[in-house]
């Protein structure tokens, strides 16, 4: 939480700042946390990604922005270029990183970063908008939960992959912008990605939301889902 006032300030000074801004704080050892300019939750159990947007949904807003507590980006048309792509398609999820899903010869997954092909388009389909730092309204959020209660998904990772191939079973596309530079990552040591398993887990996700989705006749984005 070292960096949140840093995060802070960087999105209030953006060309359209939040109307809103809600500090999860997923530490229970970490009680009574207060940030001045935003609204303070302090949780009793680390619930790790997983409620981040369930929290979202109790404030009414059109455009749900969420960010890592990690990272910033110093661009301050951020929240106005995103919300762009988002009027552009209001029921897609945007991010500045994007991961498409490539099956192995071995028979599993990997993620390929999308942000670093050479091309000269500045919005780009993608499997996964990059969960660091992305945005959406509140349908992909709805789909989402609603896939992962019928379906039991409750793995407490991979909540950015089950929004985008939720988002895409219903028929809807993700994207990520190019245009808008890349993240400032702090030095934390705690970052989750750091985790045993983390990417096991995350993969896992996929796996039972492609299974889901029947991918190889559902999903087709740059060849690379279902291969």
């Amino acid at each position: 939480l070292d960096y949140i006032a840093d995060i802070s300030d960087t999105l209030r000074s953006n060309t359209l700042p939040p109307n809103n801004i809600v500090v999860f704080n997923n530490n229970p050892y970490l009680r009574d946390v207060f940030f001045e300019h935003a609204t303070t939750l302090n949780s009793g159990e680390n619930y790790y990604c997983s409620a981040r947007h369930i929290v979202s949904l109790f404030y009414d807003t059109k455009y749900y922005y969420f960010q890592d507590d990690d990272l910033v980006v110093e661009n301050p048309n951020l929240l106005q270029t995103l919300t762009e792509v988002l009027v552009q398609n209001p029921e897609s999820v945007v991010s500045i990183q994007g991961r498409n899903i490539v099956h192995t010869e071995n028979g599993d997954i990997d993620f390929a970063r999308l942000e670093d092909r050479e091309t000269d388009e500045e919005v780009l389909e993608t499997d996964i908008a990059f969960g660091r730092l992305h945005m959406c309204g509140k349908g992909p959020i709805l789909r989402m939960l609603n896939v992962r209660h019928q379906h039991n998904i409750y793995s407490n990772r991979g909540d950015d992959i089950a929004l985008s191939l939720s988002n895409r079973m219903y028929g809807y596309k993700n994207y990520i912008v190019k245009t808008v530079g890349r993240e400032r990552n702090f030095n934390v040591s705690t970052g989750l990605y750091r985790s045993d398993g983390h990417l096991e887990r995350r993969k896992a996700v996929a796996m039972r939301i492609l299974e889901i989705m029947n991918a190889d006749q559902s999903l087709d984005t740059g060849k690379t889902i279902g291969q």
